[in-house]
């Protein structure tokens, strides 16, 4: 005999037809007639029809019930119950950023809230906090996506005035936006991220801290050198580890690396060089240069100075980031972590094309490589050959992708255009980072006949 409900082979639920059966079996033998009509149009097989179907339903109710109580099979809401047991939430979409040039009179206000687009009928961006534009007649305003997602606005696009503002004579990005929004997060990768931090949980190794610091809100990528030698690897110390990490806070990526890191293993930092500081993280000034830390929230300008950065700073001094966590006990522990510095790529592209040539076409293929920059992380070289393949994606019209070179320059310089005799290999440090903006990105066209 079957055995139906939840079994040591997980839930086994009745089907429509073995209930139907089983109730035309049982009225049989409780009216004492063999001979009962029970066939499917008979009244009594009508009957026992519509308890079946009702019956059959509840089931499948409890199959649910059952399958959502575990991860791999739940979603939505029952999903998000299960994650939350260990502290996960979905995480929420996001707007994209982008820096906005306002030209103009002299003392003009540009409020909070006005808003700019690329055009009509595109995302528009809103400004943030409102600026006033100085002598010399130009402003940088901080500016947002009006809605979330993934809305790009490339170097050179947001041109158009939404909000009409006296004085306010025209606006423009020189870069690409600087955060890139998300969508709401997909139940899937809910559970991959659930998983991850069930590894955290009570590790201590390597992919327990990487697992735990990727957990951290805004935390974008993690990488973790890690030197079991007695002697110095890559400027890494004997027996230590280093974090690089993109995004999220100080605090609470040292307190992820606090609550996962072995005792007694040394937890490394590379300084960062002033124009890459993180607004809010806290740093230790290790080398003074031409920076003025004073600007950027120090006291002085004194090597060993601690300071919570109020810019990213100029010129050549370097500081380290060193997050002050409270330990358990309520003393102040030091954890450092490395942010990995940019390295800004210029690209030169030439392509030969045949026939019709779709408007914005090197708009179109600045974007495409743009694109592309999600998978490029800390030490990560740069090959010319990789955008080969996603030039050609762009259009049936291009023929033959004749050039892709490259230039390299370190923030906050911008790479020089590169030549068709540019090299086509950049190599990355482990920790730096390729950087992409299509403003750095030269597109020329050449058209070797039509249809």
């Amino acid at each position: 005999m079957a055995t139906y409900g939840i079994t040591s082979a997980g839930f086994t639920p009745k089907t429509r037809d073995t209930i139907y059966a089983e109730l035309c079996a049982a009225a049989i033998t409780a009216s004492g007639n063999p001979d009962l009509d029970v066939s499917a149009d008979s009244d009594t097989g009508l009957f026992i029809g519509v308890l079946a179907d009702a019956l059959g339903a509840q089931w499948s109710v409890a199959e649910a019930a059952y399958t959502a109580s575990y991860p791999d099979g739940a979603t939505g809401v029952p999903l998000e119950n299960i994650c939350a047991i260990t502290g996960i939430t979905r995480l929420p979409a996001t707007y994209s950023e982008v820096e906005v040039t306002c030209t103009g009179t002299v003392g003009t206000h540009v409020s909070a809230g006005t808003l700019f687009s690329t055009g009509a009928g595109t995302p528009q961006v809103s400004v943030v906090t409102t600026v006033t534009i100085p002598a010399g007649g130009t402003v940088v305003a901080q500016c947002k996506a009006t809605v979330t997602g993934p809305n790009y606005f490339y170097a050179g696009t947001v041109t158009t005035i939404e909000t009409p503002v006296a004085g306010l004579v025209s606006v423009s990005n020189a870069l690409d936006q600087y955060i890139l929004g998300n969508d709401i997060e997909t139940y899937e990768d809910l559970r991959i991220r659930r998983e991850a931090s069930l590894r955290a949980l009570g590790g201590s190794g390597v992919d327990a801290i990487r697992a735990a610091v990727l957990l951290v809100d805004e935390v974008t990528e993690c990488y973790i050198l890690n030197n079991d030698l007695d002697t110095v690897v890559d400027t890494l110390p004997g027996h230590s580890f280093e974090v690089i990490v993109a995004g999220g806070t100080n605090a609470d990526i040292g307190q992820a690396i606090l609550n996962t890191k072995p005792v007694g293993v040394y937890c490394f930092g590379t300084a960062a060089i002033a124009g890459s500081f993180v607004v809010g993280d806290t740093y230790t000034i290790t080398t003074v240069g031409s920076t003025d830390f004073t600007l950027i929230g120090a006291a002085s300008n004194t090597v060993g100075v601690s300071f919570t950065a109020t810019g990213a700073g100029t010129g050549t001094g370097t500081a380290m980031s060193e997050p002050r966590i409270a330990d358990s006990a309520g003393n102040t522990r030091l954890v450092r972590l490395t942010r990995p510095p940019s390295i800004n790529i210029g690209m030169f592209v030439e392509v030969e094309t045949w026939g019709v040539i779709p408007t914005g076409l090197a708009a179109s293929i600045k974007a495409a490589i743009v694109a592309l920059e999600s998978s490029y992380h800390a030490g990560n070289d740069v090959y010319a050959s990789r955008f080969v393949r996603t030039i050609y994606d762009v259009s049936t019209c291009i023929q033959n992708v004749k050039y892709v070179t490259l230039t390299q320059a370190t923030p906050p310089s911008t790479p020089t255009v590169p030549t068709s005799g540019s090299p086509t290999t950049i190599a990355i440090p482990s920790r730096n980072r390729a950087e992409f903006d299509t403003s750095w990105i030269t597109v020329n066209v050449v058209a070797l006949g039509s249809i």
